[in-house]
């Protein structure tokens, strides 16, 4: 008996064993396998046979590739089915989390996210049939810059109670000025709290003071309400709706 097993491999001769080993045990006497898996084969195994066996193995790998492939591409033609990236970034990092898990609201969450690192959280949800994945960054987007191309859209959180706007102006422009985002299209959510004694900037004014004015791909300013204790947030599935238009 001879055993054809897949992993490492060690080959005698046709007469002999012909065996490809995964952490498998072997008898030190004989060289039989006390532990095999997948095939075993009666009598020797010649280099024709191991070819076929092998063709055999490729083929059903590359069907199974190709299947998967032509299932995706079906459901993008005929029902519409899209999976979008998107980048989300904020100098307030309470503000960030709490519309992040606003938008994730807007979906259904799947099963296994979000998955947690040490500059970053990447969260998948359902929103309605397309699979949208909010890539949520601590810092700066030039520290992604090698997957900065395939977001389709970048958000940006700014806090517009914030007398100082240095650190949300920043990071907004050094990340626009990065070549993979220059042409991407972006949603800068406005936050304001619910208050009347709380002087915020207009949409206007951050129009000018981050010079929306200069960009030529499609963006959007998303006027967001908040209450200062509770950070119930009012006006982000407004954005959320937005992303869906234009994707």
């Amino acid at each position: 008996m001879s055993h054809l097993d897949f992993g490492e491999s060690t080959v005698r001769s046709s007469q002999q064993l012909v065996r490809f080993v995964q952490n498998e045990r072997y008898d030190s006497s004989s060289g039989d396998c006390i532990d095999h898996f997948h095939v075993a084969i009666s009598g020797p195994i010649d280099a024709c046979q191991l070819t076929r066996q092998l063709q055999a193995m490729i083929a059903e790998a590359t069907t199974t590739i190709v299947l998967s492939v032509s299932i995706y591409c079906l459901m993008k033609v005929f029902f519409q089915y899209k999976i979008v990236s998107v980048l989300v970034a904020g100098a307030d990092e309470k503000l960030r989390r709490a519309v992040t898990d606003r938008m994730l609201a807007q979906g259904k969450k799947l099963e296994g996210w979000p998955e947690i690192m040490t500059d970053s959280i990447r969260h998948k949800v359902d929103i309605g049939r397309d699979e949208y994945t909010f890539f949520e960054i601590r810092g700066h987007p030039a520290n992604h810059y090698h997957i900065l191309e395939y977001f389709k859209v970048a958000i940006f959180i700014i806090d517009c109670a914030a007398e100082d706007q240095n650190d949300s102006l920043e990071l907004f422009k050094s990340a626009m000025k990065l070549a993979p985002l220059k042409a991407t299209k972006f949603l800068i959510y406005a936050l304001r709290p619910d208050a009347e004694t709380v002087k915020n900037i207009s949409d206007d004014e951050i129009k000018e003071i981050y010079g929306l004015q200069q960009f030529h791909q499609e963006w959007r300013i998303q006027p967001v309400t908040y209450q200062w204790h509770s950070l119930h947030l009012s006006g982000v599935e407004n954005g959320v709706n937005w992303i869906k238009s234009i994707v």
